[in-house]
């Protein structure tokens, strides 16, 4: 499953690319992180042979994009980048964007 994560996305014009590195989340103990100078989001898929489920990855993928766009609106010091107020927001996102029927019209 590693690799399966990686790739690219364009916040505000700003380049992130998303890395799977398990070694790296073991050693540094997290699931996920945003190094907003490197514009790198880390994921981690699996820990201790214990893969994670997709849908706790994707959750994980818009917390760490929320607090990217946090830091690229010059919020990244700021009360809106606390743990507490980007897991509401992520979940938010997340479920809208699994949610979302509605159809729009081909262009």
């Amino acid at each position: 499953k590693a690799g399966a994560w990686d790739g690219d996305l364009r916040l505000g014009g700003i380049n992130y690319s998303i890395v799977v590195d398990n070694a790296l989340a073991k050693e540094e103990k997290f699931h996920g992180r945003c190094d907003s100078d490197t514009k790198i989001i880390y994921l981690c898929t699996e820990s201790n042979n214990l893969s994670y489920e997709d849908t706790y990855i994707e959750r994980t993928l818009w917390h760490e994009i929320v607090h990217a766009i946090n830091y690229e609106i010059g919020y990244g010091e700021s009360k809106y980048n606390t743990e507490k107020f980007v897991n509401v927001l992520a979940n938010y996102i997340y479920q809208y964007v699994n949610t979302l029927e509605i159809k729009f019209p081909e262009e």
